[in-house]
């Protein structure tokens, strides 16, 4: 597999990683909608982030077997 390949999955992995770190810290939701809506935002916020970074562990690992020759 070509060197350009694992890179880009590294990368994706990477950019994935950070989005989920920003969404599992981001501060906000609704104001004026009370506490009931902002826990729900946090609760949203945070089962996104997980599958983001579900993602990035994925590509990161397929670039691992890529590497290691188990992956076309």
């Amino acid at each position: 597999m070509s060197f350009a390949k694992i890179q880009r999955l590294r990368a994706r992995g990477a950019i994935l990683r950070h989005w989920a770190e920003y969404i599992r810290h981001a501060d906000g939701g609704l104001p004026q909608a009370g506490p009931v809506a902002d826990e729900m935002f946090h609760v949203e916020n945070k089962a996104l982030a997980t599958r983001i970074l579900r993602a990035a562990q994925n590509a990161e690992s397929r670039a691992d077997d890529i590497e290691r020759g188990r992956r076309p």
